[in-house]
């Protein structure tokens, strides 16, 4: 009889993993070729279905609202990195008020929309570089774009911010400011085709001031850090029509400043 129950169950236990389980191989495997979920390799198939049981997509459409939020498979292997991305994409959400807006009852809500788009850096060592652009758009407006980004240590299992990677009191944030607002200028003189001597808007939306330079992602070559790129929102440097700026800030103009241990150093 024991033995007839054990068989049940495990004829039970297969079929609910067929039904609902994931596609899992063992994290030793060497044909291991997706991302990891705890102890086990999520192949690079998986089903929609099961990134959204895993949190790693949220979709929500209705004649009213359109949401998706997608975030990188490999984040599933660093939990506070996925909280941290999830807490960033909720206050975006919070911002648009949807679940306020919405109401079966109400035939006057303006249908609105909100796309979450979050990619990993392509190439990293130290450092995890996690970019999130976002779209809202609400029915006879203009849409809204912006970003968010995030970074973590991988050794330490950290969020990284400048201060994390930079010696306390240092000038690099002087130094940085310099440079980009030099190649912003630069980068606007090509835009519209003539010099651009003055712009206050460079100046203070580039300044050294650490609210200017919250989001940043690191970039590596060959397996060393090779410097930062800054991303800056619409309105911040320029205008609406011309858009959101990069700049990348090459390793040579901040390498003075870099901090030798703890949580940000061995670049």
């Amino acid at each position: 009889m024991k033995s007839v129950i054990i068989g049940l169950i495990i004829v039970i236990l297969s079929f609910l993993f067929l039904l609902f389980g994931l596609p899992l191989i063992n994290k030793n495997s060497d044909d291991c070729d997706g991302f990891f979920h705890h102890n086990y390799c999520i192949d690079q198939n998986t089903s929609n279905k099961t990134l959204i049981k895993l949190g790693l997509k949220e979709e929500k459409i209705n004649e009213t609202y359109e949401l998706r939020i997608e975030y990188p498979k490999i984040i599933i292997k660093y939990p506070k990195l996925f909280e941290h991305l999830k807490e960033q994409a909720q206050q975006i959400k919070t911002d648009m008020d949807y679940l306020n807006t919405y109401d079966s009852n109400n035939k006057n809500s303006i249908p609105r929309s909100l796309t979450i788009l979050c990619e990993e850096s392509s190439d990293f060592v130290k450092f995890l570089s996690v970019v999130c652009r976002f779209t809202e758009y609400t029915e006879g407006g203009n849409p809204k774009h912006g970003f968010f980004t995030t970074n973590f240590d991988i050794e330490y299992k950290d969020i990284v911010d400048l201060e994390d990677i930079f010696n306390k009191d240092s000038k690099a944030l002087e130094e940085i400011s310099d440079y980009v607002i030099m190649q912003i200028y630069k980068e606007k003189s090509e835009r519209s085709g003539e010099l651009v001597a003055k712009d206050d808007v460079i100046e203070r939306g580039a300044s050294p001031e650490r609210g200017n330079y919250l989001n940043f992602v690191f970039v590596y070559d060959q397996g060393e850090l090779s410097g930062i790129n800054f991303l800056f929102p619409n309105f911040q440097v320029g205008s609406y029509a011309e858009g959101s700026y990069e700049v990348f800030v090459p390793k040579n103009v901040f390498n003075a400043f870099l901090v030798k241990e703890n949580k940000g150093a061995k670049h």
